[in-house]
């Protein structure tokens, strides 16, 4: 028997997790959707199968789901994802799993409770390449680690957008720099001992854009930049004693990438191409699957331990930029 997904939300994200979780009937099928909208439900639920809910509650109480995707707006992750596991469903949260760290340990608390498990979903982590990279790390192939150059920026269109809404967790930090600062430390293999930022940050609105400095305890440093309305390229540097290892298009949003790592001066050596011809959500939800399969309650692509650093280091960088939620405090300041 496979499992049942639900899916809360029925924005772009959710289009394309429900398309490529046809394409892997392993990992399961469609069973059900939920949006505020009905209309929206059902046409939803046309295009992919499954049923219509007539509210979030609805399908949580539906027997024929198994594990629920959230895919809603950042404010209602926490609450969302609780009211999941309290249904004896499996949570996968889309990033950032919650507004801060104190709503993240209360989730998995519920979670823990429950006895189910939970992924936040930063779906690039599932990609297979970043074993080889661990492996070509830990083989010392550019020596010690230096300096990480992650770089993640987006042309919003003009028009109102949920990404820039203060009070439902938006700005560039959260929505972009999330996945420098995860990647950051998934290379580091630590957490920061110490954090800088800068961003612009419209009266009343949240940042455009900004850069992010992490500090590590082996010495390493991150430099993060991120940014609506702002081309970066999609790019990722490692700098080490002796090389360095450039990745393009880290977030696996344009295919299968290539390491390229310079380990002797300007020889250039280009690492083969890993493609398990995968979409990065149907790669998740695979993956999701197999932990839940096997009785887990965490995945190893993000742990809980890796999601409570990845929300500590969060606040922290919101506090430095001084940007905090309209229904909450004042992050502190980072030590």
């Amino acid at each position: 028997m496979t499992l049942g997904w639900g899916i809360l939300g029925c924005g772009s994200i959710a289009e394309s997790f429900a398309s490529q979780l046809a394409t892997v009937p392993d990992a399961g099928h469609l069973a059900a959707v939920a949006s505020r909208s009905a209309e929206r439900a059902a046409a939803f639920a046309a295009r992919h199968g499954g049923t219509d809910c007539q509210s979030y509650q609805a399908l949580l109480d539906d027997p024929s789901v198994d594990v629920v995707y959230i895919a809603l707006p950042n404010d209602l992750h926490a609450q969302w994802s609780q009211r999941t596991a309290e249904a004896g469903k499996h949570v996968l949260c889309e990033k950032p799993a919650c507004m801060d760290a104190a709503e993240l340990a209360t989730t998995l608390a519920a979670c823990e409770a429950n006895d189910v498990l939970f992924m936040e979903a930063f779906m690039y982590r599932c990609h297979p390449r970043w074993q080889r990279l661990r492996s070509m790390l830990d083989d010392g192939e550019v020596g010690a680690l230096r300096l990480l150059e992650l770089r993640f920026g987006i042309q919003l269109p003009n028009e109102p957008n949920i990404r820039q809404h203060r009070a439902h967790g938006g700005g560039a930090l959260m929505d972009l720099g999330a996945y420098g600062v995860s990647l950051a430390r998934l290379i580091c293999a630590e957490e920061p001992c110490a954090v800088h930022a800068l961003a612009a940050i419209e009266p009343g609105s949240v940042d455009q854009f900004g850069a992010a400095m992490l500090q590590f305890p082996s010495g390493c440093i991150a430099q993060i930049s991120f940014g609506y309305h702002s081309p970066l390229p999609w790019t990722a540097a490692i700098h080490g004693s002796t090389g360095r290892i450039d990745i393009s298009d880290p977030w696996c949003f344009c295919g299968t990438p290539d390491f390229i790592a310079t380990t002797h001066g300007d020889e250039i050596e280009t690492c083969e191409r890993i493609d398990d011809q995968l979409g990065n959500y149907a790669r998740e939800a695979r993956h999701l699957a197999a932990a839940i399969t096997a009785g887990q309650r965490e995945c190893a692509a993000m742990t809980w331990a890796d999601s409570r650093g990845q929300a500590a280091t969060m606040d922290a960088l919101r506090a430095a930029i001084g940007l905090h939620w309209d229904a909450s405090t004042p992050v502190e300041q980072h030590a």
